[in-house]
């Protein structure tokens, strides 16, 4: 069965949602709209927390491992975003880094740990 090609909105269709979105929204019945997130200086922020923030507590670890847990969608509640697949993919280097640690006797340079996780980051 061949796929529905849907027609492109003219200008005109495209005032008249935006016009409605607005008076949902001012009814209340739409939330009003994020502002955007400037990512650089949220990112800056978090890795400045992040110094401060030490791991070495299990109950700091286990709260982070829950957070992880949810935050990786899985393709349970629909399509895996970006976001997805980078936690998947940061999950994935965590356990292949583990096992070659323990396959090394936890000695690794930098240049073999790129080496191993590399292909991870690329695909």
């Amino acid at each position: 069965m061949a796929t529905k090609k849907y027609k492109r909105m003219t200008n005109r269709e495209k005032e008249e949602r935006k016009r409605i979105k607005k008076i949902l929204q001012e009814d209340g019945i739409l939330p009003p709209d994020k502002p955007r997130l400037n990512r650089k200086k949220f990112a800056q922020e978090v890795c400045d927390e992040w110094k401060d923030y030490s791991l070495g507590d299990y109950v700091k670890l286990n709260t982070f491992i829950i957070v992880l847990e949810m935050m990786t969608n899985s393709g349970r509640y629909g399509n895996i975003s970006k976001e997805d697949l980078g936690i998947l993919k940061l999950k994935k280097c965590a356990m292949v880094l583990d096992q070659k640690l323990q396959e090394n006797g936890n000695r690794m340079t930098i240049e073999q740990i790129t080496e191993v996780i590399e292909p991870i980051w690329k695909l």
